[in-house]
């Protein structure tokens, strides 16, 4: 059986992923995350690159895909140690030759992504960003501030429509199949995630929270005059942590 790896480290969401819509031939479909040791336990400077809190928000968010997922009878394979090494093994193991993953956006990211490239076919597909493929800029064009970047390439941006939530198929490995390699995660999540936390960014949290500070509150309507103020609840929209994770979708 031919099984591609759709690699959700950077969309941690149902609504707009296209990674979720790959068909590839009809192949079996292993949803993975692999939360990187490195960018969670390592130092770089003789400083943590990480604290409790934002490592608690990561498995947070991860075991709300999970569970989302799962209700739609598809099983999310969470890794946990270096990226490619991680997935190396996994492909070996189900027989994968085929990856589909977000394009990436960091210097780590990249390095991840070249070495699956020796030995696996990768597909990035731009999931986080308004340009897509078409108005992607070259880098050494890239103007040097963000202001300058925004009023050369707003007037000519066609942000495309959201891609509605993907309907299950029997493609995809379920939860029964996938368990197996989840040990390591369940051993971080009991360990680290407490029952609650003081902010969410899951999915259905940065969902509502968008809605109610757009939507609801129409606080957007004063965010160019507040949002450098850092005073009170709504002077800013408080949407980037979701955004970083992919939990909520930029279009």
């Amino acid at each position: 059986m031919s099984v591609s790896l759709i690699l959700l480290n950077d969309t941690l969401r149902l609504h707009d992923n296209p990674l979720l819509h790959i068909a590839d031939g009809g192949s079996a479909k292993a949803a993975v995350i692999v939360l990187n040791r490195h960018a969670f336990f390592g130092q770089q400077y003789g400083i943590k690159r990480a604290n409790l809190q934002r490592l608690q928000q990561q498995l947070s968010v991860i075991r709300s895909l999970s569970n989302a997922l799962a209700a739609r009878n598809i099983g999310l394979v969470t890794l946990f140690g270096d990226t490619a090494q991680s997935l190396l093994k996994l492909a070996q193991q189900l027989g994968a030759t085929r990856l589909h993953c977000a394009k990436p956006v960091a210097t780590y990211e990249y390095a991840a992504i070249a070495r699956l490239s020796q030995q696996l076919s990768v597909t990035t597909l731009d999931c986080n960003s308004l340009l897509g493929t078409t108005s992607d800029p070259e880098l050494a064009k890239l103007p040097d501030s963000f202001t300058a970047f925004r009023k050369q390439y707003e007037p000519s941006l066609q942000v495309a429509l959201p891609v509605d939530i993907a309907m299950p198929d029997d493609t995809w490995l379920t939860p029964a199949q996938t368990a197996r390699y989840n040990a390591d995660f369940t051993q971080l999540l009991q360990q680290y995630l407490p029952h609650q936390l003081q902010f969410k960014a899951s999915e259905d949290a940065a969902m509502a929270h968008l809605k109610h500070y757009i939507w609801q509150q129409r606080h957007i309507l004063h965010y160019k005059d507040s949002r450098n103020q850092l005073i009170g609840k709504h002077y800013a929209s408080f949407s980037s942590s979701a955004l970083a994770l992919g939990s909520l979708s930029v279009r």
